[in-house]
């Protein structure tokens, strides 16, 4: 039983070590990326949102799972929605992605994989084109926002969840949690509020 014991202990601590370097991931990618709405920062983060493609969906998933996983070995009924609507945000911005690239490289495979390029390249489709860019800025910031914050939620109890069942200890958890924020902080600011009545006419 000892050894059964630490196997599973380690495969929750393994899937756990795994959606918190995802939800770093998610948190950097909603970074703030410069003050206002103006081209440069439009293209920060058209840059970070086409990136995401290769990356949003299974980062999402891996914090939805042990959200999922912990809820159900501590004996609590999970919050379904919230894990539906991570899920969903995660694919609305790989659509997203998946515009930029295709719009900004206009069929030119030389830029395959050069993001700010591509980024550089869309946002000046946008401006030519006499499209609103505060617009694409407003609808792509609410949507990684909501997902970093939902991210976080879902991490924050399955930590709790965690801690319940006796595979992490509170302090420990809350060590790692912390120096990880501290880690990104140093690199990027968190998130921006975002005003959700707005956030719901760019949709």
């Amino acid at each position: 039983m000892g050894e059964e014991r630490k196997d599973y202990t380690q495969v929750l601590l393994d899937l756990y070590g795994s959606a918190l370097e995802a939800h770093y991931d998610i948190l950097h990618l909603a970074a703030a990326t410069g003050l206002g709405d103006g081209e440069r920062t439009a293209i920060d983060l058209a840059t970070r949102i086409a990136a995401a493609k290769e990356y949003i969906v299974g980062r999402s998933e891996s914090v939805a799972n042990i959200y999922l996983i912990s809820a159900a070995v501590a004996g609590k009924r999970p919050d379904r929605r919230k894990v539906r609507r991570l899920l969903y945000l995660a694919r609305r911005i790989e659509a997203m992605a998946e515009r930029i690239d295709k719009e900004g490289r206009r069929g030119n495979i030389d830029l395959m994989f050069q993001y700010e390029k591509i980024a550089e390249s869309y946002v000046k489709g946008l401006l030519d084109s006499g499209k609103n860019l505060k617009t694409f800025y407003n609808e792509a910031r609410a949507l990684v926002s909501e997902a970093a914050e939902l991210s976080q939620e879902l991490l924050s109890e399955a930590s709790d969840n965690l801690t319940a069942i006796g595979v992490l200890p509170r302090k420990r958890i809350l060590e790692v949690y912390e120096e990880g924020l501290e880690s990104l902080a140093d690199k990027d600011q968190l998130p921006e509020a975002i005003d959700k009545d707005k956030a719901r006419e760019s949709d």
